[in-house]
């Protein structure tokens, strides 16, 4: 190979490196499809609270009824927007939740510059510009979910920063965490299962004897 077809090959490669980086890094950046839902009303967080409520009744053998209880993403949104407080340094928020027919996505803001400092690497700051370390920077985990003994689980199949597809261990060294403690929560026992449909949550409960 001669010198010039050596530097065109060179420059070919390049051209194409920065093509492949442009393209992986506007994915990186989107927000995924949880983020584009429409704003919820200013009631949805306080129905959130009532659906809960409702099942809080059924628990306590308070309510006899058994119609199943419906809590819309919106709902769900909401409630985390307006009524759930964080701690300063928490690395990932605002969380926003998208349901879909039989799966659910959870995702999370957060930037380079946070995950960095949870992954003791802050000698980046040397080496990345300060404007790219804050940009925002959505992360996301989509599954199913389990229900049982009281509690609700999230079995991740898929996860994502903004809309580019990552293996799952990478996401949660990003968070430097566990994914059993992050997605798994308390559930009234006497919530039997949950079925995803487009937009909402069917939550159906166990007839009491009596």
């Amino acid at each position: 190979m001669t010198r010039r077809s050596l530097g065109l090959a060179i420059l070919l490669a390049a051209a194409i490196a920065g093509a492949v980086g442009l393209v992986l890094g506007s994915r990186l950046l989107r927000p995924p499809e949880a983020t584009l839902l429409p704003p919820s009303d200013v009631g949805a967080g306080l129905r959130f609270q009532q659906s809960v409520a409702q099942l809080l009744l059924r628990q306590g053998g308070v309510s006899q009824r058994n119609d199943p209880v419906v809590v819309t993403a919106s709902e769900v949104n909401a409630f985390l927007a307006r009524h759930v407080a964080v701690r300063r340094r928490v690395t990932v928020w605002p969380l926003v939740v998208r349901v879909e027919d039989g799966w659910l996505e959870v995702a999370g803001r957060t930037s380079l510059r946070r995950v960095l400092e949870r992954a003791s690497i802050g000698w980046l700051d040397y080496v990345v510009p300060g404007t790219l370390l804050d940009l925002d920077v959505w992360l996301a985990a989509q599954g199913r979910l389990r229900v049982g003994d009281g509690a609700g689980e999230l079995l991740v199949d898929r996860a994502a920063v903004g809309r580019q597809t990552v293996p799952q261990g990478w996401l949660w060294r990003l968070l430097g965490a566990d994914p059993s403690e992050l997605l798994a929560w308390r559930m009234p026992s006497i919530v039997e299962r949950v079925q995803l449909e487009p937009g909402r949550l069917v939550l159906h409960t166990r007839r009491r004897d009596g």
